[in-house]
Formats: C-alpha cells, sequence, structure tokens
C-alpha cells in the first residue's frame, strides 16, 4: 500500500512537472493540483463588460481618446493654414493628408514587428511623441514642402500608436471578451474624431490657424505620459523561444482564414473613404442638390449610428459562437445598400434614397470591432502585433486605392456603375469570409525536431486510469464553450 501511494506521489509529481515546463513554454499559470488542470491567463482575470473597465484597459482608451481629437482638430485646419498662409494649391492640400495615410501604410508591419520584439508600452510611447513632434512642427513651418514632412512625422506617430494598442488590447483581453475591449478603443477613436473638427474650428477662431497644432502637440504630449504612467504590459505577452517556433509572415498571408478577414477589412475602408466620401457624396450633390452642410449631416448621423452600435456590436460579436454570425449579415447588409444607390441615380427616387443611407449605416454599425476581434483570435503566438500590423494595412491600402478608383469609375461610367462594382466587390469579400472565415481559435505554431508531436501536446496518460491532461499551446486560444 505505501509503495502503490509513493507510485502515486511520483505520477502527480511528475504530471505537474510536465505541466509547469509547458506552462513556462506557453505562457500559461496553471493552478498546482492532481485534478483537471485548465489554462489561467495571466493577461486578465475579470469577464464581459467589467474587462473594460480594467485600468490597463482604460488607460490606452483615453490616450487613443486624445491622440484622436487632436487628429480631428486638424481636418478643418490644414486647408485653411496651407492655402491662406503657404500659398499652397487644392493638390497640395490633398498631398498632405496622403502623406499622413502614406506613412501609416508603410510603416504598420515593421512596427508590428518591434511591438512583438521589444513590448508594447516603448512602442506607445514612441508613436505619440512622434505625433507630438509632428504637430508641433506643423505650427511653424515656413513652406507647404516642410508642411507636408510634418504631417508625414505625424502620420508615422499615428500609425505606431493605434496598430500597437490594438495588439496591446487583444494581449490584455480572452477571446471571450476580445470584442468588447477592442470596442471600447474603437469608441474613444470615433468620438475624437468626431468632436475634433467642430473643437478645432472653435480654437482656429480665436488662435488662429497656427497656434491650435500646439494645442494638439500638448494632447499628443499629455498621451504619451499618460501612458508612461498607467501602460502595463501583459505577463507572457510573447517570448524569443515563441518566435523562432512561430510561423513566418509568409506562412500568415497564406492563412485563407487570416486573407477573408484583411479583404473585408479593406471592403469596410473602402465603403467609408470611398463608398461614403466619394460615391455618396456625388449621388447627394448631383442628384439631390445636397450642400457642404447637408452632406455634413448626412456624415454626422452615420458616425453617431456606428457610435451607438460599437456596444451591442462588441457584446454579440464575444458572446456569438461564431464571429462570423455577427460580421457577415452587417456586411451583406451594407452591400446591397451600396448597390441599391444604382438604382437611386436612375431614379431619383429621395425616399429611396434615405432608405439606402439608413440601411447603409445601421447595417455597418453592427459590424462593430468584429474583425479586429477575429483577427487577433487567429493571430500566432509570439506574433499578434505583427497580425494585426498586417490586418491593418488591408483597410489602410482600401483608404488609398478605393477613393480613386471609385472616382475614376464616376468619370468613366457613372455612379450607377460605380454603385454596383463597390456592392459587388463588398459581397464577394463577405462571401468569402463566410467560406474560409473559420473562427474556432487554433494553434498556428508548427512542429519542430525540438517540439512534441501533436498527440504528446493535447495529451499525457497518468496512472493506470489513464487520466488525460490537455496542454494547450497559446494561453488566449481556448475554444468556446457550445452554447
Amino acid at each position: 500500500c505505501d509503495q502503490g501511494l509513493m507510485g502515486g506521489d511520483e505520477e502527480a509529481g511528475a504530471k505537474d512537472a510536465l505541466l509547469t515546463a509547458t506552462a513556462k513554454e506557453s505562457n500559461v499559470t496553471y493552478s498546482s493540483s492532481s485534478s483537471s488542470k485548465r489554462p489561467t491567463e495571466e493577461t486578465t482575470t475579470q469577464e464581459g463588460w467589467s474587462a473594460v473597465l480594467d485600468r490597463r484597459v482604460l488607460s490606452v482608451c483615453v490616450a487613443t481618446g486624445c491622440l484622436m481629437l487632436g487628429l480631428g482638430m486638424t481636418n478643418p485646419i490644414i486647408p485653411a493654414l496651407a492655402m491662406d498662409r503657404l500659398g499652397a494649391s487644392e493638390w497640395s492640400v490633398g498631398v498632405s493628408f496622403s502623406t499622413f495615410g502614406l506613412a501609416r501604410l508603410l510603416l504598420n508591419v515593421p512596427i508590428g514587428w518591434l511591438a512583438d520584439r521589444i513590448g508594447r508600452k516603448p512602442v506607445l510611447i514612441l508613436g505619440c511623441t512622434l505625433c507630438a513632434i509632428g504637430t508641433a512642427l506643423s505650427a511653424v513651418a515656413p513652406t507647404m514642402g516642410f508642411f507636408i514632412a510634418t504631417r508625414g512625422v505625424a502620420g508615422a506617430g499615428n500609425s505606431i500608436y493605434l496598430g500597437t494598442a490594438m495588439a496591446y488590447l487583444a494581449d490584455h483581453a480572452t477571446p471571450r471578451t476580445r470584442a468588447r475591449v477592442l470596442g471600447a478603443n474603437q469608441f474613444a477613436l470615433l468620438v475624437g474624431v468626431t468632436v475634433g473638427p467642430a473643437l478645432g474650428g472653435v480654437v482656429s477662431r480665436f488662435l488662429g490657424v497656427r497656434r491650435p497644432f500646439l494645442v494638439i502637440s500638448a494632447f499628443s504630449t499629455a498621451a504619451a505620459l499618460w501612458t508612461y504612467l498607467t501602460a502595463r504590459e501583459a505577463t507572457g505577452t510573447t517570448t524569443k523561444s515563441q518566435q523562432r517556433r512561430d510561423i513566418t509572415v509568409k506562412g500568415l498571408v497564406k492563412d485563407p482564414r487570416f486573407l477573408s478577414v484583411g479583404a473585408c477589412q479593406f471592403s469596410t475602408f473602402a465603403l467609408r473613404q470611398g463608398g461614403r466620401n466619394v460615391l455618396l457624396a456625388f449621388v447627394a450633390t448631383t442628384t439631390f442638390q445636397y450642400k457642404p452642410t447637408d452632406l455634413g449631416t448626412l456624415y454626422a448621423l452615420m458616425s453617431l449610428a456606428d457610435l451607438v452600435g460599437i456596444a451591442p456590436a462588441a457584446h454579440a460579436a464575444d458572446v456569438a459562437p461564431d464571429r462570423r454570425l455577427v460580421a457577415v449579415p452587417s456586411l451583406g447588409l451594407t452591400a446591397v445598400a451600396v448597390a441599391s444607390l444604382a438604382v437611386v441615380a436612375h431614379t431619383a427616387s429621395h425616399p429611396l434614397f434615405l432608405g439606402a443611407v439608413t440601411l447603409w449605416a445601421l447595417s455597418h454599425a453592427i459590424l462593430g470591432p468584429t474583425l479586429p476581434a477575429f483577427a487577433a483570435d487567429v493571430a500566432p503566438v509570439g506574433r499578434r502585433a505583427l497580425t494585426l500590423a498586417l490586418f491593418r494595412s488591408g483597410g489602410d491600402l482600401g483608404t488609398l486605392v478605393a477613393p480613386a478608383f471609385l472616382g475614376l469609375l464616376i468619370d468613366v461610367a457613372g455612379p450607377a456603375s460605380a454603385a454596383l462594382a463597390l456592392g459587388g466587390f463588398v459581397l464577394l469579400t463577405t462571401l468569402s469570409f463566410a467560406i474560409l472565415g473559420d473562427s474556432s481559435p487554433r494553434d498556428l505554431v508548427p512542429a519542430n525536431n525540438n517540439s512534441p508531436s501533436s498527440s504528446e501536446k493535447n495529451s499525457s496518460s497518468s496512472g493506470a486510469a489513464g487520466t488525460a491532461v490537455s496542454i494547450p499551446v497559446c494561453a488566449d486560444e481556448e475554444t468556446k464553450a457550445p452554447p
């Protein structure tokens, strides 16, 4: 009997040792009990909406609000400064806005790699600092060329911060809270860009067109200090051993799940920048003689729908057994709404136009942060920031390509053809996501000669009873229980 007890103790000790070793490799902590072990994430223990109130989450959301408030303030000021004070042309003004977006597109992937290597917090601070420097230099720009360069610096800082913030928040969330945590940051972003233009117009009326950039720089500086004081790295975010074992970027872009969600991200930004700012504006102004104030009111109502829809969309994406149940209906209805503008262009029916815009606003509002949450779900171990950077690049590419393409198509074939083309493309990417976007989290780390086989990772026998012990590879990729 004593020998049997000793043998059981040895087996239990061996099991705990195996669990401990695997946990060190996977950054997962386990309770030391001989019963069934379940992984406990070191990032957060809060579930539901309480995860949004975590101080680590709120710290980044507040900084995001400050940065995006400053970005929104610049939109009505840049044309006045460039054309009235620097003597620039309208083309130069457009280049200054494009430089901001181009810097984001070029830096997404390198910054994602850097954030995976050195951690999130120093990269977040770097982004805020570059925003502060770029906007401060914009206030004293003597020529338009210098001003465009400073906008590039500010755009680089914006890209560095927003991309890293998404990875930081994904680190501090579980698959059951990820959409809500990312949704809180998206809410702060939308509030900043919605309130910013009005605030920028008021400030420029009292301070002129240069001094508001100093105010914006102060916002960015405050965001940098706030991030330094409050942001905390998630324990066990990544290790060098995981990065050595992890799949390459080439392997990631071959994953059909990532490609399908990236295509949908391209579509959402094409809808926003090309569909809303080019196609919708053309139909409203040429068919129904909308004035700039009328068009601004229409945009404001659509943005308000996005703000109101974030919370229910994020909740639905977290509690649904499959995130596609939220994303596919949203994008599908949006595609129908955009395509219906072709009928509006032929019939000139204002009620039909308002109905199409309403369907567009409501269907897009229920999308919320579903796509970023899905991208974080399928991110490989130790490459979450890089994965989300590639995902964001898809959206930035849509921002650059869609407006020019739709404008050209309107000139050549008319608004009806442009509406059908955009609606068809959105529907095509939605169907690809519905078919290929398997949202069941799974490990993307390939086997190597030094790692156990898949059967050894998944279970190990203990004692005569043969008790199986699950060994997950990634801490936050646990499969959701069925409803």
